[in-house]
């Protein structure tokens, strides 16, 4: 039998259904794609024939007898305006994505540095490595048959990773002269520059180049892992993906800044100068002695140098600040309402703009904070999490980062929400995203700076129907012990982000095992996603439901 070892139905009832897209024969023909976009545009309540014909007007462009529905409808201006903002993006994308150009692209890596180095191990055939065809056979073994079949999402192929760690070294053969910044050659301890990289963001590109230079320029000694001297160690990029601007760290061979010397504000002055606004910001992180960390957590160990300590994300624009009710007369109080003429204006919050009512949530992120390397594609999962939450159900979130999933996915419907995360250094970007909200929002938006097991014994689960986690790669470990055998009768549902498949088999393992102290739980739902294109690796949605 499927699912669970031993059988038991998913189908849940009350306030916990399980959302399931429509099979092939139930969406009058439609392709997944263009049913996920004629239900963006449709509206509630239409039935299959009807999203297709609205569908339908929408490809060949009928956008005023789409507006007079909607209009009839009682559909506001700013949904009408969002929907046709929708259908225009999905034009644009699918004249681009018809090109033979554009078909090969989705399918092939077809990279100049495939192959020496490190980063890749796929070429071609993006969604079916090893781990994929593992997965694939794991769930079709655990999921029950009415659940929906597995299926793994990729999105663009190329200039997806808006976040990179780059190692500096000298070029081999060079005793003194010269730097190379990229990543390590396949099976080696030499680093390969990858200047062409196509998953890179091309700012990351840039910013690489012109590091690499300005330091050449200033004589910045680069790191020799053999003896512990030089200078600068590594590089950390994170782009703000709207405005293509570099969040810089330069992680420097230090114990503290007075023996960092003038290196670091020299090198980030001409960087600025030569960047040509391509800098949103430069740190410093002073890392000595060896290990595989890259960066350094002690917050005494970070310096913004130059720039704001933040930089901006928006990862859902239909997330608007109408769903959240954001409270924009406190939001930026005292910023200009309109930049001068010919100025975009910024996103963001702490005096960087000003949001207004209907504009989408804005998430301050630092590089003292974890981000995701492709956030367009984890924007894809947060948005597969929200039909698994029900209306008015009260969540708790670990291993929360800055509450982005539960902030993004659980806030508009919850009755409350609670976050935790073991960096201390979330903490701020969680309040700053916090008062956005308007005041009866707030109230229910707590956040802990907890390890996942000390926020579970603290009591931050005590009461929730869903548990939202997303663990580093070795898994939930003692957690998933928890939910098998002792987690509150409360708990109805555990959404699982993982990163690490093996961990996740072991966990999933502990949690499904027969229990005489627990009801059991079933997997209702799964589903992968490749967020590292190129990658033998998968980010794997699970949603498990108490028996």
């Amino acid at each position: 039998s499927r699912g669970r070892g031993g059988g038991g139905s998913t189908t849940s009832t009350g306030r916990f259904p399980v959302p399931t897209a429509p099979k092939a024969q139930d969406r009058a023909g439609m392709s997944r794609k263009d049913w996920d976009l004629a239900s963006t545009i449709g509206g509630p309540k239409k039935s299959a024939q009807q999203l297709a014909q609205l569908l339908g007007l929408a490809k060949v462009g009928k956008l005023a007898e789409l507006e007079e529905s909607w209009e009839r409808e009682g559909a506001s201006k700013n949904e009408v305006k969002r929907r046709i903002k929708v259908i225009s993006k999905w034009k644009a994308d699918s004249e681009v994505a018809s090109t033979p150009a554009a078909l090969a692209a989705d399918s092939q890596l077809r990279c100049v540095h495939f192959g020496v180095c490190s980063g890749c191990s796929a070429e071609t055939d993006l969604k079916n490595t090893p781990m994929h065809q593992k997965a694939r056979a794991m769930f079709s073994k655990l999921l029950p048959r009415e659940a929906a079949p597995f299926e793994i999402h990729m999105g663009e192929v190329h200039k997806w990773r808006t976040q990179a760690k780059l190692a500096v070294a000298v070029p081999p053969g060079k005793a003194v002269t010269g730097i190379d910044i990229g990543l390590y050659k396949a099976n080696s301890h030499e680093v390969l520059a990858i200047p062409k990289c196509r998953v890179h963001h091309p700012s990351i590109n840039r910013a690489a180049e012109l590091v690499r230079k300005c330091a050449k320029d200033l004589s910045v000694r680069p790191f020799d892992e053999n003896s512990g001297r030089g200078q600068l160690r590594y590089i950390q990029m994170s782009v703000e993906r709207y405005s293509g601007k570099v969040q810089l760290t330069l992680v420097w061979n230090a114990d503290d800044y007075k023996d960092a010397g003038s290196a670091p504000p020299r090198l980030a002055k001409q960087l600025n100068a030569e960047g040509e606004g391509l800098f949103h910001s430069i740190w410093v992180n002073l890392r000595t002695g060896g290990g595989n960390a890259i960066l350094e957590r002690d917050p005494l160990k970070w310096s913004c140098i130059s720039g704001p300590e933040y930089l901006n994300e928006r990862l859902f624009p239909s997330l608007s600040t109408e769903d959240v009710s954001i409270d924009a007369a406190t939001l930026n109080a005292g910023a200009p309402q309109n930049p001068p003429a010919g100025q975009k204006r910024e996103m963001g919050i702490s005096g960087e703009g000003v949001t207004k009512k209907g504009e989408p949530l804005t998430f301050p992120m630092s590089p003292t904070m974890f981000r995701q390397g492709n956030l367009d594609q984890f924007a894809s999962i947060i948005k597969a999490i929200r039909p698994f939450i029900p209306p008015g159900s009260r969540v708790t979130e670990l291993y929360g980062g800055a509450g982005l999933i539960g902030l993004s996915a659980a806030l508009p419907q919850c009755e409350w929400l609670r976050c935790s995360d073991e960096n201390p250094n979330n903490l701020a970007a969680f309040l700053k995203v916090k008062r956005q909200l308007l005041p009866r929002v707030r109230e229910k938006v707590s956040y802990e700076s907890f390890t996942a097991e000390d926020a579970i014994s603290g009591g931050l689960a005590e009461g929730a129907e869903v548990l939202i986690v997303d663990p580093p790669r070795k898994g939930l470990q003692l957690v998933a012990r928890w939910i098998a055998s002792e987690a509150p009768a409360s708990l109805r549902r555990v959404i699982y982000v993982s990163c690490g498949f093996q961990a996740l088999e072991d966990d999933l393992a502990l949690i499904l095992a027969p229990s005489s102290s627990s009801s059991g739980w079933t997997i209702a739902h799964a589903e992968g996603h490749v967020l590292f294109p190129g990658s033998d690796h998968l980010e794997t949605l699970v949603v498990l439901d108490r028996l």
